[in-house]
């Protein structure tokens, strides 16, 4: 799964997005609490980090590292405890970290992969980790498909010694190497005597990570030093308090406090209120690795459409709603492609770099006129059917900054004789929509990793969508195209430039044409973060990875981090 700020969408929505908010509706009285209980318990030791990831407080208990909307996985907590068997760079194309993995090589044209687990690795209750857990562990989510989040799909998973523990592939799966390294182990002496792993809530979690928990209540849950971890001498870090809050105001009071050292919080005012609060100690970052759409149910009429979808894009200020919905935090998408440029300019077909998204109204009025909708007496367009032309733009309430941004969107339509308006609901009704197809329109995105591929296949792989009314695992906007899954199985089998060029060259046609999505915005992952208490922060000049609150790349950041002196 993936961050947005702090939102997490995306990630093959194997997800259960329908349950991705915990309750939103903890007072502001026991968040404050809970900021004091840690900020007392963290004054015995002077190596501690006090985290917000997501205001979705209260706590519910459970470390259940497959589900994706327990409060472990949206704290960013999960990886501390269960670990991957490799760690993707984000910020440096190409760049992949060993972990539970020591080495893997490709054989059999794609479509077998043998990796060499680490030795000497041991969960924490003292049983050793072998690649028969690894084995085990993908096993598991074949046997629950529920289970699996990441959209990892293989024939077998056997472990023919103790250190060797193979994957086979009914075609090449290059392009499978990033999913399969968000796959966090569990261990097999533990989870193969669980009857049903998809409700199994785990609140006496049995890892490899750094971290084991201490506490747990509904304010805040504790992590304490994993003293037999196996990457020696780390992690310097004592303690991780991850704190409970209702909302980004609340989480907001306590950031701009400076009692908060790690967070993916949106706040409007976030310079002001954090970062030249103390310019010295205080930071934010921003990494341009995921996307945002506007997300049309290509399903339904008029949406099927691609002539509204095109027009829709056009009546759309991107740089209004990245500097006034977003407050600059991210960055206005240019290309009509979906790219995110410059990220993504090797990957950028030549017969589509002029391909620019644009702000022109009148030209999208002018489009929908052309193609038989006609203006009424009140300046709104009517269908060709002579039915008013309304659209609902859904999103969650709570999230403040995509409000804002519906609200800029839909004033930006009228302009363009569209009559839009927004509908706020809670974010477990959002989720559920954005699930099953119950909405016109919608916000969606998905990360990016080395190339464009998990974005092209989330956004446009048929075989990910379901019918309006049913969960799908991707393609939320129901687009169907036999060259869209043609390109991606193309994409899917090679790891030869040239032919994913080629097969990125449909795909990148489609968007520009078709418009199945309409670009927003990029950004992906924000954090703001604190020297006070831990050094060793990822900066331009170091950037191993990105600092975001999201497994199981935070793991990466935590094991770089030292006690500030």
């Amino acid at each position: 799964m993936k961050v947005f700020g702090n939102r997490k969408i995306g990630a093959r929505v194997g997800w259960s997005l329908a349950a991705l908010a915990l309750v939103m509706t903890a007072l502001l009285s026991s968040s404050a609490a809970a900021s004091t209980a840690s900020a007392k318990k963290a004054s015995a030791n002077s190596s501690y980090l006090n985290i917000i990831a997501d205001p979705a407080g209260p706590f519910a208990d459970g470390f259940n590292p497959y589900s994706l909307s327990n409060s472990a996985y949206i704290q960013g907590s999960t990886a501390m405890i269960y670990e991957p068997l490799m760690q993707f760079n984000l910020l440096k194309v190409g760049q992949i970290y060993p972990w539970l993995a020591t080495s893997w090589a490709w054989a059999d044209n794609g479509t077998e992969l043998i990796l060499h687990t680490r030795t000497g690795v041991k969960w924490t209750d003292g049983k050793p980790f072998s690649a028969a857990d690894v084995a085990f562990t993908f096993n598991l989510m074949k046997k629950f498909p529920a289970l699996d989040g990441n959209g990892v799909t293989f024939l077998t998973a056997t472990a023919p010694s103790s250190s060797e523990a193979i994957l086979k592939f009914a075609s090449p799966a290059y392009t499978q190497l990033f999913d399969i390294s968000q796959v966090l182990m569990v261990p097999e002496h533990i989870w193969k005597s669980v009857p049903n792993p998809v409700e199994y809530v785990d609140d006496s979690p049995v890892g490899t990570g750094p971290y084991t928990v201490s506490s747990f209540s509904a304010q805040e849950f504790t992590f304490v030093r994993n003293a037999n971890y196996w990457q020696k001498g780390e992690p310097k870090i004592g303690t991780l308090h991850f704190l409970a809050y209702a909302s980004n105001p609340s989480a907001g009071l306590a950031i701009s406090s400076g009692s908060i050292d790690w967070n993916t919080v949106f706040m409007p005012n976030f310079e002001s209120g954090f970062v030249q609060k103390d310019p010295s100690q205080h930071f934010e970052a921003v990494y341009p690795i995921g996307n945002f759409f506007l997300c049309p149910n290509t399903a339904e009429y008029p949406f099927n459409k691609p002539v509204v979808r095109q027009a829709m894009s056009e009546a759309i200020n991107r740089q209004q709603i990245v500097s006034e919905g977003e407050h600059g935090f991210y960055f206005a998408d240019t290309s009509a492609t979906g790219l995110t440029l410059p990220r993504w300019s090797s990957w950028l077909a030549p017969k589509y770099s002029g391909a620019k998204l644009s702000f022109n109204p009148g030209a999208a009025k002018k489009l929908l006129e052309k193609n038989g909708f006609k203006l009424g007496s009140n300046g709104m367009l009517k269908e060709p059917n002579g039915k008013p032309f309304s659209v609902t733009l859904v999103g969650p309430t709570p999230y403040t900054d995509w409000m804002t941004d519906a609200q800029l969107i839909v004033n930006e339509m009228q302009q363009a004789g569209i009559d839009a308006s927004v509908s706020g609901v809670s974010v477990s009704a959002w989720t559920n929509d954005y699930v099953v197809g119950s909405y016109q329109l919608t916000f969606c995105g998905q990360f990016t990793t080395s190339d464009p591929y998990s974005m092209f296949n989330y956004m446009l792989n048929s075989a990910l969508g379901a019918p309006v009314g049913k969960p799908a695992t991707g393609d939320v906007e129901r687009f169907t195209s036999a060259a869209a899954d043609s390109a991606l199985a193309a994409a899917a089998a090679t790891d030869n430039h040239a032919a994913l060029l080629k097969a990125y060259t449909t795909l990148e046609g489609l968007m520009v044409n078709d418009v199945p999505a309409i670009p927003l915005f990029n950004g992906g992952a924000w954090a703001g973060y604190t020297t006070t208490h831990a050094t060793g922060w990822p900066s331009a000049s170091n950037p191993y990875e990105m600092n975001d609150l999201e497994s199981p790349w935070d793991e990466v950041v935590v094991l770089r981090l030292s006690p500030k002196k």
